[in-house]
């Protein structure tokens, strides 16, 4: 009960982050190479499509993929968000969220969810004094009870780090939160 209610409350804090966070300033300590995710050779980045990610790294698990209606989450006025999990859903190092706009017959990766450490070797584990020694003081903190969203900006893009009790229990690069 208490990991459900966790996972919840990380869903709410990250859709408030992704929602409240246009507009502000960006951190001068992230580089581009922060938005750079290397996964078993492939790199992944804002200009990564879909179909070179699908093409190198396949759909993970291909019996997970269809069990988990092809990784559908939902869809809003016309675009429909998908989830790929690699190397599979029970054992995510990665998780990739994309969009497929029906509208206009195109898709996008909108963020990463990270198992393994950053490009400046931050992990799922880490505390607090680590995640600001390493990256500085994030430009946007949400806090509820025991649980906060860390968010470091860089133009449009994101790095945000969840900490239960001062240690970081996930990790997120986000390309693109206008969805």
């Amino acid at each position: 009960m208490k990991k459900h209610l966790t996972l919840l409350i990380i869903l709410i804090l990250c859709e408030a982050t992704l929602i409240s966070c246009n507009g502000l300033e960006t951190n001068p300590g992230l580089t581009m190479e922060d938005f750079i995710v290397e996964y078993h050779g492939f790199a992944i980045d804002e200009n990564t499509t879909v179909d070179e990610l699908v093409t190198t790294l396949g759909y993970g698990n291909e019996e997970d993929h269809y069990y988990n209606n092809r990784g559908y989450i939902s869809t809003i006025d016309g675009i429909q968000a998908y989830a790929l999990y690699y190397p599979d859903y029970e054992n995510t190092e990665l998780r990739v969220v994309y969009h497929e706009n029906t509208l206009n017959n195109s898709s996008y990766i909108s963020f990463l969810d990270l198992r393994f450490s950053t490009s400046r070797g931050i992990i799922i584990g880490d505390n607090e004094e680590n995640l600001i020694k390493t990256y500085g003081e994030p430009d946007e903190v949400n806090v509820i009870n025991d649980l906060s969203a860390f968010t470091y900006n860089c133009d449009e893009k994101k790095l945000q780090v969840f900490l239960f009790e001062g240690n970081i229990i996930q990790i997120n690069i986000i390309y693109r939160s206008d969805v």
